[in-house]
Order: structure tokens, then C-alpha cells, then sequence
């Protein structure tokens, strides 16, 4: 009997081997491991989808360095569109501890060993790392292709785990501030929108564990990061960690990236058991051990980057 396309689709979602092999394929496109795009392969289909993809036409080039820039902007092209995905994919896996750092040694050495949850964090980072690099006169700067990624990466994950959504939204992500948290008044005047802009989206994802007013009440909630620590993922965190560093080394601002440093630092305070607080995934994983002592590779990695 003919499969269904329903079934067919449930079965795909089901079989985590395939989904290894979607996100290894990604990777591999990302960072320019794939032959997928090659310079002077003219017909391929992101350079039919986006002709031009913000140049001008050679813009004073040679075939070779137009073919060139071309090759990077459709990577970039790629990876505003496999970004979103791949940060959903960690976020999905991050539920299953059999797919994440937690399970077995978590001393993987190669990509096909590394957790699906680690290997899809860092596909995303190599996201990040390609949108950001130098390609002269793109209709883009690089903060705003960093932002607007992050953006798009959080809404897919808040639309495909609702639950998640409003712990997204309590950080800000747009112009919008937090809690009763002024998001301006630590920051001096003369600071580009794009800087400020990247620093608000990237706040849910490095903010501490700490207490903030909410109407009547003060609620405890911690970013992304600081999740990942409290609840011992050491892979993930050390890839977040990278996550951190690639997007932040297109902010300009020096007092900027000084705050962003001691934010980072501030994931492995550690937080007694009799304080409750929420995190942005709102994972239940095994905390009966101090994941802050327990998350030594993502501490030293963070040390390097603050």
C-alpha cells in the first residue's frame, strides 16, 4: 500500500539519522565544504532565485572576483535561510537529553559524533560566521545581517515551540524593552542603531540569571546560555559561547562588547536551589548538581571571549 504523504512526512520527522544527515549537509554548505556552490557555476539556483544579491553589476570586477563575491553573497543568501531552521533543530533536540552533551561522555572529537542538539547549535554559529565576514559593498552592513538572522532564528523557534515564546519575548528582541528594564540608560549617546539593535536581540540569549520586576512581583529568569550551564550541557554552552563571540565581533561600540563580556561571565554565577526561576527553553533536565562546576570547557571558553 502507498504511503501517505502525512506519513511519510511523520516518519522523515521521526528518524533523527536523517535529520543528522540534513544538518551535517548544511554545515557542510555553510563553511564552503560542499560543492553544492562553486565560483563560476552560474546555474545554480540561489543565483537564479537572487540575480544580483545586492552588487551592482561587476562593479568594476573581473569575472573571477564578481564570481567570487557572488559565491559569497548567495552563502549569505543561504545561510539567512538555514540559519532559522538549524537554531529551531537545537532548540527541539535541547528537550531530549539522548540528544544532547548529557548523554554518554560528551567527549565527542568529530562532527558525525557530536550531539544533534551540538551539531545543529553549531551549524547556526557557522551561520553567523558567514554572514559577517567582509564582503565589500553588500545593501547589508554586517551587524544588521547578524541581527536580522538572530531575529528570524527566534521567531521560527517561538512559532514552532510555542511554549517558548513568551520567555523569548520577556527578553527584548526589537526596540521593545524588557520587564521594567530601561535598555538605554547604561549606553552613552552616539552609538549606531544597528549596534544597539544587536544588542537588544542578543539579550535573551546572554542575559544572567537574575531577578527582574514584573508588575507586583519579582520573577527570576535567565537567558539561553545560562540555561544551558544550570542544567550542565557543556557542548551546547561552549557553542553558544561561540555563538556569542561571532556576533559580537561586528558590534563596534567598545562599551558595547565590555557589557556583552560581563554578561557572559555572569551564566555561571551560581543560583541556590531555593530560588525558582525560568529559562527561555524551560528545560527539566537533571540539576541536582551545580551546572556551573560541571560546564568547565564552555567556562574557559568563555573566559577567551569576554
Amino acid at each position: 500500500m502507498k504511503e501517505s504523504s502525512s506519513a511519510s512526512w511523520k516518519r522523515l520527522v521521526e528518524d533523527f539519522q536523517f535529520r543528522r544527515f540534513l544538518v551535517e549537509k548544511s554545515l557542510h554548505l555553510i563553511t564552503g565544504q560542499s560543492a553544492i556552490i562553486r565560483a563560476g557555476h552560474r546555474l545554480d539556483t540561489l543565483l537564479l532565485q537572487y540575480p544580483n544579491m545586492g552588487f551592482d553589476e561587476h562593479d568594476g570586477c573581473t569575472d573571477d572576483e564578481y564570481d567570487a563575491k557572488m559565491m559569497q553573497s548567495h552563502l549569505i543568501a543561504a545561510s539567512l535561510q538555514l540559519g532559522p531552521l538549524l537554531f529551531t533543530e537545537f532548540c527541539s533536540c535541547s528537550y531530549n537529553q539522548s540528544h544532547t552533551s548529557l548523554h554518554g561522555s560528551g567527549k565527542a572529537s568529530s562532527s558525525c559524533e557530536l550531539p544533534l542538539a551540538t551539531l545543529a547549535l553549531k551549524a547556526f554559529v557557522a551561520c553567523i560566521r558567514r554572514i559577517a565576514i567582509d564582503i565589500g559593498q553588500h545593501s547589508l552592513s554586517k551587524a544588521k545581517r547578524v541581527s536580522t538572522l538572530i531575529h528570524f532564528a527566534v521567531h521560527k523557534a517561538s512559532s514552532c515551540l510555542p511554549t517558548t515564546k513568551d520567555r523569548w519575548d520577556f527578553f527584548p528582541t526589537s526596540t521593545m524593552t524588557g520587564a521594567g528594564e530601561k535598555d538605554t540608560h547604561d549606553i552613552k549617546e552616539g552609538v549606531s542603531n544597528e549596534d544597539m539593535e544587536l544588542r537588544r536581540v542578543l539579550k535573551a540569549v546572554i542575559s544572567p540569571i537574575v531577578p527582574y520586576q514584573n508588575g507586583d512581583k519579582v520573577v527570576w529568569r535567565g537567558g539561553l546560555l545560562s540555561e544551558l550551564v544550570a542544567h550542565c550541557m557543556d557542548m551546547e554552552a561552549t557553542e553558544c559561547c561561540d555563538l556569542l563571540e561571532s556576533a559580537a565581533s561586528v558590534i563596534e561600540d567598545p562599551d558595547i562588547r565590555q557589557q556583552m563580556g560581563v554578561y557572559l561571565l555572569r551564566c555561571w554565577d551560581y543560583v541556590g536551589p531555593e530560588v525558582t526561576w525560568t529559562g527561555i527553553l524551560g528545560l527539566e533536565h537533571d540539576c541536582s548538581y551545580s551546572g556551573s562546576q560541571n560546564c568547565s570547557k564552555s567556562a574557559s571558553k568563555a573566559l577567551e571571549v569576554a
